[in-house]
């Protein structure tokens, strides 16, 4: 399970994420490592992304990064 959050703040908005990755199955032995779960695209997008790291890539290939 992955936790993304954005609360509001003082006319901002605070985005945080855990940084907690596995991989393996659901009786399987995991490996767990760190991810990075938020980026930032040109200072103007906020992308949250928990699941494959290869999902993540192709979205920050659309977007242009």
């Amino acid at each position: 399970m992955s936790l993304l959050i954005g609360v509001p703040c003082n006319g901002a908005i605070v985005i945080g994420a855990d940084s907690a990755a596995t991989s393996g199955g659901l009786f399987d032995t995991t490996i767990q490592q760190t991810a990075k779960k938020i980026r930032v695209i040109r200072d103007a997008t906020i992308l949250g992304v928990a699941g494959p790291e290869a999902l993540a890539q192709r979205y920050l290939g659309v977007l242009g990064e």
